[in-house]
């Protein structure tokens, strides 16, 4: 599968909100997932597909989304997203931007690193 192909394909799951099925059918078993939160001073790394799509499911648990607009796939397969969420054991409303670099090998995605406003 072509770049472009993984990230239109990777867009459209995600505007339907299934980033599971992304996770299932797009990514390599040995993805390396980097988290870059300046506002936390934190940055997480996971190598696991598996371990992966616990924290994308701890984080649906956790956040109620009211929107999640993906952006088209850009060149060199980056995809900004604007979320509007509620996080649900507070009730408080917030705004996340995030961009998404994403790095495809044989087919899969093997590397995503997040960058958040």
């Amino acid at each position: 599968m072509s770049a472009i192909s993984i990230a239109r394909q990777l867009v459209a799951l995600c505007r339907e909100g299934n980033p599971i099925a992304a996770l299932n059918t797009l990514f390599a078993q040995v993805t390396v997932r980097i988290e870059d939160w300046e506002m936390r001073a934190v940055r997480r790394e996971i190598k696991r597909i598996d371990l992966i799509e616990s924290k994308s499911r701890w984080w649906m648990e956790k956040h109620a989304s009211h929107t999640s607009p993906a952006s088209s796939p850009w060149l060199y397969e980056h995809c900004e997203y604007q979320y509007d969420l509620t996080q649900k054991s507070s009730g408080k409303r917030m705004m996340l931007d995030e961009v998404s670099l994403y790095t495809p090998k044989s087919g899969k995605i093997v590397r995503e690193a997040f960058f958040y406003d």
